[in-house]
């Protein structure tokens, strides 16, 4: 079998450019695959629950975060922001959510009782 030198360009030609789709293909699938596993939150929770959710010398974001792979950023007291960002591996951002909205239901229930249990000693009187 002969080939001619035009028909061996063509063959080479289609060989590398499809090889380099190929290539580009897979990288894009990679990088969809671990985009896909990364998560981002945001939670609007009012400032006065911000140290309740941090803890004494940031104890509580430690325990949530350790192991977990995800990073959480409180804004500091000085500024006026009432978002919490949660970034990180999916299933940890989701964990780590659920762990911050319960500490701040377990202080506005509380703070929800005691303000009826004032509310209704000054209605009493």
């Amino acid at each position: 079998m002969v080939f001619n030198r035009g028909i061996l360009t063509v063959i080479y030609f289609y060989y590398y450019y499809f090889s380099g789709i190929e290539k580009a293909l897979h990288e894009i699938q990679m990088i969809s695959d671990e985009r896909s596993k990364q998560a981002y939150e945001r939670l609007e929770i009012p400032k006065v629950y911000h140290p309740f959710i941090t803890g004494a010398h940031n104890e509580k974001i430690k325990a949530f975060t350790e192991g977990s792979g995800v990073k959480v950023n409180i804004p500091p007291l000085s500024v006026q922001k009432d978002e919490i960002s949660i970034a990180g591996e999916r299933d940890g951002v989701l964990k780590v959510k659920l762990a911050i909205i319960q500490v701040r239901a377990r202080y506005f229930s509380f703070r929800a009782f005691v303000l009826m249990i004032f509310f209704n000693r000054f209605m009493r009187k």
